[in-house]
């Protein structure tokens, strides 16, 4: 069960030295002890285990396992962005990306026309110019997708508003005008959320019948990632334990520039002596020009013997 289900033994990994024993027993005169009782959680879970321990039982042979957790509120970040091109039939979008090209080809462009493509010359490579189209062109599309989300959701709110005013209005005088205003709202509000779940299940529904079929082996391998990247407890050097999520960054943040601040080395006799210092004899010996003769005798020294014998026939020049 354990293998299958990716538990841990948590009682065990915080004492792997020696457990005590849960169920103490006489049989036959002799003494048995077991360890029976124990905890099994998951890998996502173990992380959040702050202490485990055994304590008198009452009326039993057994010990009682007592195990603390901390629950903290892990914050997520933004996550994986993905393209909607449902915005590509939006013209508004597609003005924003030709001028968010144009943009970019006029920053980097030295001379040529944008009308004529292959007279244009450009101060980067193709290559880097393509990546910074790219980045450009994302940052351009996230920011708009998320005002369009928010205007959709502004307009949403002001026509429930709306519905539930008139809705009150006509419960209190009901008269005909006030009918028909609360059947356009509705309308509108219904043509809304029809687009908004046309959208989402297209995308879904496309997403299942061509996207990739998630498994059991790389569901549990997110899983296990989501795990290792997560945080829930952090010892200091002082062996003060934090868990607020915003202290663990403040920390993390301290740890890495302090980890990558350039600061200058102090050199000490201690360094030195890892150098030896020429006696006055090769010291002489490295002194001087190299000549002709000396290059051509240490490079065919390092040559093998046949590329010797015919360096030795023909005559050697060395460029300097």
């Amino acid at each position: 069960m354990i293998d299958t289900f990716e538990l841990d033994d948590v009682y065990k990994d915080q004492e792997p030295a020696g457990c005590s024993y849960t169920c103490t027993w006489s049989a036959y005169s002799n003494l048995k002890q077991a360890r029976l009782d124990y905890f099994l959680v998951s890998t996502d879970l173990a992380g959040l285990v702050e202490s485990i321990q055994t304590c008198a039982g009452y009326r039993t042979d057994h010990s009682l396992v007592v195990m603390n957790m901390i629950f903290t509120h892990q914050e997520r970040g933004r996550g994986f962005w993905k393209f909607n091109n449902s915005l590509l039939s939006d013209p508004a979008y597609v003005k924003l990306v030709k001028d968010c090209i144009n943009e970019t080809v006029d920053e980097y462009k030295i001379n040529g026309d944008i009308e004529h493509p292959e007279s244009l010359t450009f101060s980067i490579n193709d290559q880097l110019l393509f990546k910074t189209l790219k980045l450009q062109i994302r940052g351009k599309t996230i920011s708009y997708a998320a005002w369009k989300k928010k205007e959709q959701n502004k307009t949403e709110n002001f026509l429930e508003k709306e519905i539930n005013s008139l809705q009150q209005s006509l419960n209190v005088s009901p008269c005909e005008e006030t009918k028909r205003k609360l059947n356009q709202k509705q309308n509108e509000l219904q043509e809304l959320r029809e687009h908004k779940m046309r959208i989402a299940t297209r995308s879904k529904a496309n997403w299942i019948t061509r996207g990739e079929k998630s498994t059991k082996y790389f569901l549990n391998l997110e899983k296990r990632h989501y795990t290792n990247k997560s945080i829930p407890k952090l010892v200091l050097e002082d062996a003060t334990e934090i868990t607020d999520q915003k202290d663990i960054i403040r920390e993390q943040k301290r740890f890495y520039e302090k980890l990558y601040t350039s600061r200058e080395t102090q050199f000490t006799a201690d360094h030195f002596t890892t150098f030896f210092n020429l006696d006055n004899i090769r010291a002489k010996l490295c002194a001087g020009v190299f000549t002709n003769p000396t290059c051509v005798s240490v490079t065919l020294r390092a040559l093998p013997n046949k590329v010797t014998n015919t360096c030795e026939q023909e005559e050697i020049i060395f460029w300097t």
